[in-house]
């Protein structure tokens, strides 16, 4: 689980808390990105939120590109800890929260969920399912 908060933006709509529960997080301008953020300056591909074994850290996609943490300069990878800011460009991006997500504990939450709405019989359970398994 990543929790970030977007500070500044030219991207206005992207500002605010996210929440991603996964162990690697991509940002950038490409549509394709996990946090994507339509914002001057900004690459495609511009940095990934990863794990290294329980520690989180900030890189670049493309290694001629600099971000700023807490306000110095650095190139490459960088350890992150939690109220971290991270600048990339015009984009200020604060590091709230962050633990590794296993991925058994995602799979458990959406079988958890579904059992839940089919007990209910709820009626989201059109959307997410095929008519001829929602009984199965």
């Amino acid at each position: 689980m990543i929790k970030i908060e977007i500070l500044n933006s030219n991207d206005l709509l992207r500002t605010g808390e996210y929440v991603f529960y996964k162990n690697y997080l991509t940002i950038g301008s490409h549509h394709t990105s996990d946090l994507f953020i339509d914002s001057d300056g900004l690459n495609k591909s511009h940095s990934t939120l990863f794990f290294k074994e329980d520690k989180l850290y900030v890189g670049n996609m493309d290694k001629e590109i600099y971000l700023h943490v807490n306000g110095k300069k650095t190139k490459g990878q960088k350890l992150l800890k939690k109220d971290d800011l991270i600048k990339l460009k015009t984009v200020e991006i604060m590091v709230i929260d962050y633990s590794i997500t296993p991925t058994t504990s995602i799979q458990s939450y959406i079988e958890e969920t579904l059992t839940s709405l089919k007990k209910e019989n709820h009626p989201v359970l059109d959307f997410l399912l095929p008519e001829d398994t929602i009984d199965g």
